[in-house]
C-alpha cells in the first residue's frame, strides 16, 4: 500500500507532476507506475498531457486514469499540439504549489516527490530543485553513470547558462510561478530556457542523490545540434536580463562546443566544422575545443584521437578530460 494520503478530485495537492508524451508506449506504463508509487505524507497529483498519440499510447493514459481516479488527471488532446505547446498545457493545468516535470519515457525512484519538496520547504528563497539522474539504455538497463557527476548544490543563473546541460528536465520540481513567463509566451524553446528563468528568480539547487532514471538514446537529443538557433536564443535572453557578456559569451561558446562534438560524432562535418568555429570566436574555454578547432578540417583524425583517449581512459591510464568530448 503506498504510503500517500488519498486525494479526492475536489482536495488541492501540493505537488503536481506533469507529464508530457506522444508515441511512448514502451515506456509510459514504468513512468506512471513510479509516479503512483511515491511515498509522501502530502497530496500530490499527475497530470499526464498525451498528444495525440496513434500508438496505443492514449489507452494507457485512459487505463491509468480509470485505475487512480483523482490520482491521475488525464489531458487527451483533441489535436496534434505540438511539443511547446503540450509542455504548456500540462503545466498550466497544474494545481500544486509545486510543480513538478517528467517525460514519458523516464523514470522517478522512491523518495523523489518527498525530498524535493522537503527541500523547497526548507529553502523559501529557492525558486527550483534537481536532482542526480541515473542514466539507463532504451530498454532500461543501467549504465553505472550519473548526470551530473559532479555539480554544486546551490547554483546562480551564471552558472546555469555557462554549464547547460547541468541536469535532467525530469529531474526538475519548481515552485509555481517560476515559469510564468515561459508558460504565457507562445513558440518553440529548449528546456534550457525553463532553467535559466528559474535561475534569474534565484539560486537553484540540486539533490546529490540519484532520484530518477533518464533514459538515453530515446528522443531527439543524438541530433541536438539542430537546436542551435534556439540554444543562442537563450543566451540572447540572458544577456538581456543583465548577465554579464563575459558570461554569456562563454556559455555560447560551451553550446557550439558540445553541438559540435555531437555533429563530430555523426559525421556531419560540414555542421561540426560551422559550429566549432563559432564556438571559438565566441569563447576559449577548454583545450580540447582548442584542440577541436586546430584539426576542423580533419575531422576524421579527431575521431580517432577521440576513440583512442576513451580506450585508454577505460583502461585507467589516461585521465578524465571533458565528459562532453569523451561520451
Amino acid at each position: 500500500m503506498n504510503g500517500h494520503p488519498e486525494m479526492s478530485s475536489a482536495d488541492q495537492p501540493k505537488v503536481s507532476v506533469c507529464v508530457v508524451t506522444y508515441n511512448q508506449r514502451d515506456y509510459l506504463g514504468p513512468c506512471l507506475d513510479s509516479l503512483v508509487e511515491q511515498e509522501t505524507d502530502f497530496a500530490f497529483e499527475i497530470v499526464v498531457a498525451d498528444d495525440c498519440s496513434t500508438d496505443g499510447t492514449r489507452e494507457i493514459v485512459r487505463d491509468f486514469a480509470r485505475k487512480y481516479p483523482g490520482r491521475i488527471v488525464a489531458l487527451l488532446n483533441e489535436r496534434n499540439l505540438g511539443p511547446y505547446e503540450n509542455y504548456r498545457h500540462v503545466h498550466r493545468a497544474a494545481r500544486g504549489a509545486y510543480v513538478a516535470h517528467m517525460d514519458g519515457d523516464d523514470l522517478a525512484r522512491p523518495g523523489k516527490l518527498r525530498a524535493q519538496a522537503a527541500l523547497l520547504d526548507e529553502l523559501p528563497d529557492c525558486p527550483a530543485v534537481f536532482h542526480q539522474m541515473e542514466i539507463v539504455d532504451s530498454a532500461g538497463r543501467l549504465s553505472g553513470k550519473l548526470w551530473p557527476s559532479r555539480a554544486p548544490r546551490r547554483m546562480d543563473a551564471d552558472y546555469v547558462l555557462e554549464h547547460h546541460p547541468v541536469f535532467a528536465h525530469s529531474s526538475m520540481m519548481y515552485r509555481r510561478g517560476a515559469l510564468d513567463e515561459l508558460l504565457s509566451s507562445e513558440g518553440r524553446f529548449v528546456d534550457f530556457l525553463a532553467y535559466v528563468q528559474a535561475a534569474l528568480k534565484g539560486d537553484v539547487a540540486l539533490i546529490a542523490k540519484p532520484l530518477g532514471r533518464y533514459r538515453l538514446g530515446v528522443g531527439i537529443s543524438s541530433e541536438n545540434y539542430k537546436w542551435f538557433d534556439a540554444v543562442m536564443a537563450v543566451c540572447d535572453h540572458a544577456e538581456r536580463r543583465g548577465i554579464a557578456p563575459a558570461v554569456v559569451a562563454r556559455a555560447r561558446a560551451n553550446q557550439a562546443f558540445q553541438m559540435a562534438n555531437n555533429a563530430l560524432y555523426l559525421k556531419r562535418y560540414d555542421v561540426f566544422r560551422s559550429l566549432i568555429e563559432t564556438s571559438w570566436h565566441a569563447a576559449h574555454i577548454s583545450n580540447v575545443q582548442r584542440l577541436m578547432y586546430a584539426f576542423r578540417r580533419i575531422p576524421r583524425l579527431l575521431l580517432l584521437l577521440r576513440a583512442a583517449y576513451v580506450s585508454l581512459r577505460d583502461v585507467g591510464i589516461a585521465p578524465e578530460l571533458d565528459e562532453k568530448f569523451s561520451s
